[in-house]
């Protein structure tokens, strides 16, 4: 009996002493299959709890994607009924689950920082106003946190990067652009990056105070490259020159980098006019107000001739559409060419109306535009246009002065 014991007492210590040697050559292969992405790991016990014993034993037998999946159409719920606590919760739970599906990264973080947060800007809970600008903020940042864990998962995923790149550089969410530069820049460097990312970081880093002088090079580069001719980036490059040689000629140097004055003017004035857009301006005014003058020169010139309006109203569309464009005789003279190359044209007092702020203004356009008779400028259709103008408003139409009381009965002729 007492042999027997020490048997079976040896046969423990046996099996102690094998599982304390093999412990240490287990974990290093269990760490070295993760390592490969050939074993998962462990999950969290609150996420376990989180999906209940059901799921828990599908995602043990190796199907965490279909469980995410599934995950995925419940987080889609709580956002039609604008559940966000719970889209956020569901999404944490998925990512743990799929650490390195970039998608659940990507969708949810756009469900935080831009949905719950427009949810908050609308308040459409009917929040003190204090409160919903407090909870806007916090799904944004919540968001962001979001993002920025999942690109610190999957450091080599050039699409998180570059979405962390627009959040930092979106003008209603947080803004970082010396962030955003760096996030555009680490995605533009991965495989499969798009051309665009590089473009972005570039436009960053004139956005910041910081990096603006560092740009230049960056964008010299970039306008060898495909893509180069994307009007926001040759506009950039325009402003940097100038900003790093203020002594150069603004006109010289637009029409060298744009290619002729109408092209330099047209894309320069949109760039011009987009005020929000928070880039440099450097020389933009100034080479516009020059080369304003000897395009409104020669859009007059050929105005004048009536087998050059297919010719000019291109001219005279980018001029009215572009910088100084509101001022006269430019929309009436618009007005007048557009009805000469399409005299069928549809309602062309409600497009002359589109182009003014009041009704009044439209109107004294026009009259002022009537009334010079030494322009030569074409009148087709102006008189119509008037007439419907007058009718339609609350203004008076002029009438023809009164022929003089000369005591004389009037003449039958």
């Amino acid at each position: 009996m007492k042999s027997q014991s020490r048997r079976i007492l040896l046969a423990c210590l046996v099996l102690i002493v094998a599982g304390i040697v093999r412990m240490p050559v287990e974990h290093a292969i269990t760490r070295d299959f993760r390592e490969q992405g050939l074993l998962k790991e462990a999950l969290p016990l609150d996420t376990r709890r989180k999906l209940g014993q059901g799921l828990v034993a599908v995602s043990l037998g190796g199907l965490r994607s279909l469980v995410a999946s599934m995950l995925h159409l419940r987080a889609y719920g709580f956002f039609e009924n604008r559940r966000w606590d719970g889209v956020a919760e569901t999404y944490d739970t998925i990512v743990q689950l799929a650490p390195n599906t970039g998608f659940y990264w990507d969708n949810g973080h756009w469900m935080m920082a831009y949905n719950a947060a427009a949810h908050h800007d609308n308040n459409y809970d009917n929040f003190a106003p204090a409160r919903a600008a407090a909870e806007k903020r916090r799904w944004i940042l919540k968001g962001t946190r979001f993002l920025e864990e999942g690109v610190r998962l999957n450091p080599d995923n050039a699409r998180l990067w570059a979405e962390l790149g627009s959040l930092y550089s979106n003008r209603f969410k947080i803004v970082d652009y010396d962030k955003s530069a760096a996030a555009f820049a680490r995605a533009s460097a991965l495989p499969g990056a798009m051309p665009y990312m590089a473009r972005f970081q570039a436009y960053a880093m004139a956005r910041s105070p910081r990096l603006i002088d560092q740009a230049l090079p960056l964008v010299r580069e970039l306008r060898q490259r495909t893509g180069g001719s994307v009007p926001t980036l040759i506009c950039l490059h325009f402003a940097l020159e100038v900003r790093a040689n203020p002594a150069i000629d603004p006109v010289r140097t637009a029409v060298a980098i744009f290619g002729d004055e109408a092209k330099a003017f047209r894309i320069l004035s949109d760039y011009y006019l987009d005020a929000e857009s928070g880039l440099p301006v450097d020389g933009v005014e100034t080479a516009l107000e020059a080369l304003i003058v000897p395009l409104r020169d020669r859009a007059f010139q050929l105005a004048r001739d009536p087998s050059k309006t297919t010719e000019v109203l291109d001219l005279v569309r980018d001029l009215h559409q572009g910088f100084g464009g509101s001022s006269a005789p430019l929309p009436a003279l618009r007005l007048a060419l557009e009805i000469a190359a399409d005299p069928t044209m549809a309602a062309p007092d409600e497009m002359f109306l589109s182009w003014f702020d009041r009704p009044e203004q439209a109107i004294e356009a026009l009259r002022l535009y009537q009334d010079d008779k030494t322009s030569g400028f074409p009148m087709n259709g102006i008189d119509e246009v008037l007439r419907k103008l007058e009718q339609s408003s609350s203004l008076p139409q002029e009438s023809p002065a009164a022929a003089p009381d000369t005591g004389e009965p009037p003449s039958d002729r």
